[in-house]
C-alpha cells in the first residue's frame, strides 16, 4: 500500500471549511501498525490531535503517538509487570477502554481494569457532566492514571485522572447546517470518504449500496442481510465506524450475554448497542441456533424476554456472511439458485426472512484493494459514529407519508395494499437514506425516485428468496407519487394483516411451548424398545425398586425389563433408540452407591421446594381466571378497562395457562417422592451386576432439578407483578358490591326451578367425549344448558366451578338469577391430591333448598 498522500482537492477544501476540527486523513489509521489494536474511530481521533492543517501527520508526531502507545497500551501477558510498576512507583498509566459503574451501597464509583484483572475506585470528579460522564454510559477509550493507595496492611488502585481518546461533545445542529454547503453528489462522495473508501473508484450504485450498510446505524429496528464474497469491507464498517455496534463472529454468544443474565441480573448487549452484527452466519454455530427464536421475537415486535426480564430494545440486527460465486457475463453471481440455504435452518424460513427489511447483494460491491482506500479527508470515525447515533432520535417518516403511495401486485395479478412488514421495510430503508444523504430534508423528485426504487429493490431481493420457499407469497412492490397531500389514501392489505397477526400469535405460542417444555417435570418414565430392552438411563431410586422386585435382568448382553404389569407409579414408553449394553466386568467405583444415597435426600428436598413453587403459580392462575371473570360484570369505566387490558397483557407472557399441566407436574412430583420413599426401605443386590451403564447420575438429577426450581422461581417473580392488579380489581369489586342495591326477593310467593351446575364435571366429560374433534366447532354443555333450560325467568341457577373453567361461563349473564361459586383445585394436604367442587355444590344446594323449600318447583343437577 502506497504511503504517498495526494494534496487536498476541491472536496477536501470544502470538507475542511465545513468541518475544521472533525476531519482527518483516513489513510493513517491503516498504515501505522501500532494503532491496529484500536478501533479505527479511536486511532483517527489520536491522529487528528497531531495532524497539521492539511491533515498531514509529521514524522515527529507519528513518533510521539507510537512511543505513547508502546509505553501505555499493554498486552495481557504484561499483567504482572504492570502491577509491579504500580506497586514500586505508586502509579501507572494504561491506555484501554474503561467502563465505570456506581455502587450505591458503598457510595463509590468503580472500574474493572480487565488488563490486570483488578478493580479500582474512580475519582468522583472524573464522571461529572463537565468531564467524562460517558464513562458511565458504556465507557470510553482513553489513557487512565491509576494510583496505588495503601490502607494499613491492605492496598487498592484508584483512577485519579483520565484523558479521553474519543469525541464526546458533538453538535448535531451544525452537522445538519453544514450539509447545505455540499451538492448531493459531493455529499455522497464525502460520506464514502468518511467510511474509508475512495469514491472515484466506485459507481453511483455502488456508493449507494455502501451507504445502505449504514442504515441500521441511523434507523432503529432495522434488520439487514448481506451475503457476498469476502474482502468487500462488510465487517470493517461494523467494527470501525461506531462504538455503538457489536460484531459477533459466527454468532459466538450465549443468551445470558446477549439478552439477560438471570444470575447477575445484568442486561445483555442487545440493550446496550444500536447494532448487533452477526458475521459469518454461513458457519454452523450451535450458540446462534439457541438465540434465533429470541432474535425472531425482536424482529417481530422489538420486545424480548428471558426468565423474569421482559423489555423493549431499539437495536437493529445485521446478518452477513460469505457464499460461493461463479463468474458469468463478466460479473459474479451466486453459484447456487437457493443460496440462502447456507443460513442456519431456523433462519431459512419465510417468517424469519420476511422480517429482513433490506437484502444487499454483496456481489454487486467490489473487493477492496489499495486503489479503493481513501487517502483524502473524511469525518473522524468517532465523530461520524456519534452523529449516526443521534440520528436514531430523528423522525422523518412523515416526509414519505406526504410524498408517495405504495401498493403491490400479488401472485394472481391483483393490485392490493402493502402488508405491514413490506411497508415497514420500505419506510426504514427510505428513512435511513434521508437521514444519511438528505438530513436537511431538501429533496428533489428525481432524488425521491432514486431512494424509493432502491428501497423497493432491496426489499424485493428478500421477497424473491422467500418465493423460493413459498410461491404463494409472491408479490411485486410498486409506487406512485401523491399529487396532493390531501388525496393520500393509506392502503393496507387487510387479509395479509390478519395473516401477519396470526403468524405473530403462532410464534408467540411456539415460544410459550418451548418455555413450557423447559418447566416439565418427569422423573418416572422408562424408555424401552419393542423387545423390552432399556434404551435410556434410569434414576437411582427406580433402579433399586426394579432390582428389589426382580423386574430387570440381563439378556443377550442388554438390560431387559421383565414384567410390565407390576409397575406402580412408573410410566413406560416405547422408543426406537438402541438398547443399552451390559458390562460384565465389575469395578469398585461402579458399585459404590453411597453418594447416590445421600443425593437422593437432596433430590427429595428440591422436589418439595418445587412443589411449593408450583403451588404458588397455581394460585396466580386461580386469581387470574377469577378476576377476569368477575371483572366482566363490572360497570365499565376507564380505570377498569385499563386494569383488564393490563391483566390480559400480563397473561400473554405466562408460558403456562393450563391447570391440567400444573396438576400433571404436581402429580409427577408426588409420584417421584413416593418412589424415593419406597426405595429407602429396600436393600437390593446391586453388587453382583454392573448397573453403571443404565444408571442416570444423581448429581445430574440435582443440577437439572435445581435449574428447574430456578425457572419456576423466576416464573413466580413474573407472577408477583400481577398482584397489584389483583388488589385494585378486588377493591373495585367490593366497592361496586356495596353500592349496588340489594335486589328484591324475586322469589317471594312464586314457584321457580333451582339449578345446581357442576361445571367441572360437565366440561371434563365433554372434553373426554370429544377429544378427537375440534372443540371450537361444537356447542359447550353450558351453551346448550342456557339455550334449553335457562330461558324463562324466574329461576335460580348456581354454578360451581374451578377458576380455570370460568372462561366457559361467559354465555351466562351475571345477575340476580345466576350465582357463581368459584373454587380452586386445592391440595388435600393429608393425601397430596386435588379435590373437586362437589362439597360446595352439596352444601350450597342444601342451603337454598331449606331457604325456599315451599317455592322450589323442580331441582335440577347438571353434572358429567
Amino acid at each position: 500500500m502506497s504511503n504517498k498522500l495526494p494534496p487536498l482537492d476541491k472536496l477536501d477544501k470544502k470538507s475542511k471549511e465545513a468541518f475544521p476540527n472533525e476531519v482527518v486523513r483516513k489513510h493513517y489509521a491503516c498504515t501505522i501498525s501500532e494503532l491496529e489494536s484500536f478501533p479505527t474511530y479511536v486511532s483517527e481521533y489520536l491522529i487528528s490531535l497531531h495532524a497539521n492543517k492539511n491533515g498531514i501527520l509529521p514524522k515527529d508526531a507519528i513518533r510521539y503517538i507510537v512511543d505513547e502507545v508502546k509505553k501505555k497500551r499493554h498486552e495481557k501477558k504484561d499483567k504482572e509487570a504492570i502491577k509491579s510498576i504500580a506497586l514500586d512507583l505508586g502509579s501507572v498509566e494504561i491506555i484501554d477502554h474503561f467502563d465505570v459503574y456506581c455502587d450505591l451501597r458503598r457510595g463509590k464509583y468503580y472500574t474493572d481494569v480487565s488488563l490486570i484483572d483488578e478493580r479500582a475506585t474512580v475519582n468522583r470528579d472524573l464522571v461529572l457532566p463537565s468531564r467524562f460522564q460517558e464513562l458511565l454510559k458504556g465507557g470510553l477509550w482513553g489513557k487512565a492514571s491509576f494510583q496505588h493507595i495503601k490502607h494499613g496492611d491492605l492496598a487498592s488502585l484508584n483512577m485519579n485522572d483520565f484523558e479521553g481518546y474519543q469525541m464526546t461533545n458533538v453538535i448535531f445542529k451544525s452537522y445538519l447546517e453544514n450539509r447545505r454547503k455540499f451538492t448531493t453528489a459531493e455529499w455522497i462522495s464525502f460520506l464514502i470518504r468518511s467510511i474509508g473508501l475512495n469514491p472515484e473508484t466506485l459507481s453511483h450504485k455502488q456508493k449507494l449500496l455502501y451507504l445502505c450498510r449504514l442504515i441500521p446505524f441511523v434507523q432503529p429496528f432495522t434488520n439487514l442481510l448481506e451475503l457476498g464474497p469476502p474482502g468487500t469491507g462488510k465487517s470493517y464498517i461494523y467494527e470501525n465506524i461506531s462504538e455503538y455496534c457489536r460484531i459477533l463472529v459466527g454468532g459466538e454468544i450465549t443468551p445470558a450475554k446477549m439478552i439477560y443474565n438471570q444470575n447477575t441480573k445484568q442486561i445483555g448487549i442487545i440493550f446496550k448497542k444500536d447494532i448487533i452484527c452477526f458475521d459469518e452466519i454461513n458457519k454452523n454455530n450451535t450458540k446462534l441456533k439457541k438465540i434465533i427464536p429470541k432474535l425472531q421475537q425482536v424482529m417481530a415486535s422489538n420486545q424480548i424476554e428471558r426468565g423474569d426480564m421482559e423489555a423493549r430494545t431499539e437495536a437493529s440486527l445485521v446478518f452477513q456472511g460469505n457464499i460461493d460465486f461463479i463468474y458469468k457475463d463478466n460479473k459474479s453471481q451466486p453459484k447456487e439458485k437457493k443460496f440462502l440455504k447456507i443460513l442456519p435452518k431456523d433462519m431459512y424460513d419465510s417468517a424469519f426472512l420476511d422480517r429482513i427489511h433490506l437484502f444487499i447483494h454483496g456481489w454487486e460491491i467490489p473487493r477492496i484493494s489499495d486503489v479503493h482506500v481513501n487517502k483524502n479527508l473524511g469525518l473522524i470515525g468517532n465523530y461520524f459514529g456519534q452523529i449516526l447515533h443521534k440520528f436514531r432520535r430523528e423522525h422523518v417518516s412523515f416526509l414519505i407519508d406526504q410524498k408517495v403511495n405504495f401498493y403491490k401486485i400479488d401472485h394472481k395479478g391483483n393490485k392490493r395494499g402493502l402488508s405491514l412488514r413490506d411497508k415497514k421495510a420500505l419506510y426504514n430503508t427510505i428513512c435511513g437514506l434521508i437521514k444519511l444523504i438528505y438530513p436537511h430534508k431538501e429533496i428533489e423528485d428525481n432524488e425521491w425516485r432514486e431512494m424509493i426504487e432502491l428501497a423497493i429493490e432491496l426489499r424485493q431481493n428478500i421477497i424473491n428468496e422467500i418465493i423460493k420457499i413459498d410461491k404463494t407469497l409472491e408479490r411485486t412492490i410498486k409506487y406512485e407519487f401523491i399529487a396532493n397531500v390531501n388525496e393520500r389514501e393509506e392502503s393496507i392489505d387487510s387479509e395479509e394483516l390478519e395473516q401477519d397477526v396470526k403468524k405473530v400469535e403462532e410464534e408467540r405460542e411456539e415460544i410459550k411451548k418451548k418455555d413450557t417444555e423447559e418447566l416439565q417435570i418427569d422423573l418416572n418414565t422408562i424408555e424401552i424398545n419393542d423387545e423390552n430392552f432399556l434404551t435410556k438411563k434410569i434414576p437411582y431410586w427406580i433402579l433399586k425398586i426394579l432390582v428389589q422386585e426382580g423386574l430387570i435382568d440381563v439378556e443377550k448382553n442388554f438390560f431387559k425389563i421383565c414384567d410390565l404389569n407390576q409397575f406402580d407409579g412408573i410410566s413406560i414408553i416405547n422408543s426406537n433408540n438402541d438398547p443399552i449394553g451390559a458390562i460384565s466386568k465389575i469395578r469398585k467405583e461402579d458399585i459404590d452407591y453411597s453418594d447416590d444415597e445421600d443425593n437422593v435426600d437432596i433430590i427429595e428436598e428440591i422436589l418439595n421446594e418445587l412443589r411449593n413453587q408450583i403451588d404458588n403459580y397455581d394460585k396466580t392462575l386461580y386469581y387470574l381466571n377469577y378476576f377476569k371473570f368477575r371483572a366482566s360484570s363490572l360497570e365499565d369505566d376507564q380505570e377498569i378497562l385499563e386494569l383488564i387490558r393490563d391483566l390480559e397483557e400480563k397473561e400473554k407472557h405466562l408460558p403456562i395457562n393450563s391447570n391440567i399441566f400444573i396438576r400433571e407436574n404436581y402429580q409427577n412430583i408426588n409420584k417421584t417422592i413416593d418412589l424415593i420413599q419406597k426405595s429407602r426401605g429396600m436393600q437390593p443386590d446391586l453388587l453382583s451386576t454392573n448397573y453403571a451403564p443404565i444408571l442416570y447420575e444423581t448429581s445430574k438429577n440435582i443440577d437439572e432439578l435445581t435449574n428447574l426450581k430456578k425457572r419456576w422461581k423466576n416464573l413466580n417473580k413474573r407472577c408477583r407483578e400481577i398482584n397489584p392488579i389483583f388488589k385494585k380489581l378486588n377493591k373495585i369489586i367490593k366497592r361496586q358490591q356495596k353500592t349496588k342495591k340489594k335486589s328484591e326477593l324475586i322469589y317471594e310467593g312464586g314457584k321457580f326451578p333451582l339449578f345446581a351446575i357442576d361445571v367441572n364435571n360437565l366440561m371434563i366429560s365433554f372434553f373426554h367425549k370429544f377429544s378427537t374433534i375440534r372443540i371450537k366447532t361444537l356447542l359447550t354443555p353450558i351453551e346448550k344448558l342456557k339455550d334449553r333450560y335457562l330461558r324463562k325467568k324466574p329461576y335460580l341457577a348456581n354454578f360451581f366451578t374451578s377458576a380455570h373453567l370460568t372462561k366457559y361461563l361467559h354465555p351466562i349473564p351475571q345477575d340476580e338469577y345466576h350465582n357463581y361459586y368459584i373454587e380452586k383445585w386445592y391440595k388435600n394436604r393429608a393425601k397430596n391430591e386435588y379435590v373437586d367442587v362437589d362439597a360446595s355444590l352439596s352444601a350450597y344446594s342444601g342451603k337454598f333448598i331449606e331457604m325456599y323449600k315451599n317455592q322450589i318447583s323442580h331441582f335440577y343437577i347438571g353434572s358429567g
